[in-house]
């Protein structure tokens, strides 16, 4: 089990390291690729979740493929 008191380290070191796989990649990217895999290990751990994970996973594929991103970005910046 992960002690609790860890997960500020813990997730800061998870993102150091996912960005030297992906240097180049916006914040959000980064954020939409941890989440499908924090989905995805979640599911294959808990699968009775997959139906409560579903709507988050693809929303991090939405984002991972651009669908309407810079739209959405464009009239957060506005």
């Amino acid at each position: 089990m992960i002690d609790n008191s860890n997960l500020p380290r813990l997730s800061d070191d998870i993102v150091h390291e996912a960005k030297k796989f992906v240097p180049d990649a916006e914040l959000y990217e980064l954020g939409a690729l941890l989440i499908s895999i924090g989905c995805f290990l979640t599911a294959s751990a808990i699968p009775d979740l997959w139906p409560r994970l579903r709507g988050t996973a693809e929303l991090a594929h939405e984002l991972l493929l651009n669908t309407q991103t810079k739209e959405k970005l464009n009239v957060k910046a506005e």
